[in-house]
């Protein structure tokens, strides 16, 4: 018989761990405190959804910081000159792949134009035209 292993969660790096010690204690005596008078039910599971909002806001930090590293690193690789492009620290290459590298936020709008000179040059081949046909 194989030899089938259960595949679960990856578990917390060394910083999803200290960032969750360091929430649950600013909220200890709620989250790991005896129910009682002073501590419900309804207000451990308040605390509960804090810590969930605030990892939530974190990553949302977390992901914004990233694509801006990433874009000037992009940035120093395109670019001439200046030598090579200062390395990304492993935590944005992990929220970068998370993202996902082909992502529109972090690539930008490959062949991209600008239209409003194509609009520009629509209007003077237009009023030639018109010059042309009416004189």
């Amino acid at each position: 018989m194989a030899d089938e292993t259960k595949k679960g969660r990856p578990n917390f790096t060394k910083e999803e761990s200290l960032l969750l010690a360091e929430l649950v204690a600013a909220n200890r005596v709620v989250l790991e405190g005896r129910l009682g008078p002073g501590i419900t039910c309804m207000k451990r599971q308040e605390a509960w959804q804090r810590t969930r909002d605030e990892l939530g806001k974190n990553w949302k930090n977390l992901k914004s910081s990233s694509k801006e590293t990433y874009s000037k690193f992009r940035q120093q690789t395109i670019a001439t000159g200046g030598g090579p492009p200062t390395p990304v620290s492993p935590v944005t290459d992990a929220v970068v792949e998370a993202i996902g590298r082909d992502n529109l936020s972090l690539t930008g709008i490959s062949d991209s134009y600008d239209s409003t000179a194509l609009q520009l040059l629509d209007d003077i081949t237009s009023r030639e035209r018109y010059m042309r046909y009416t004189f």
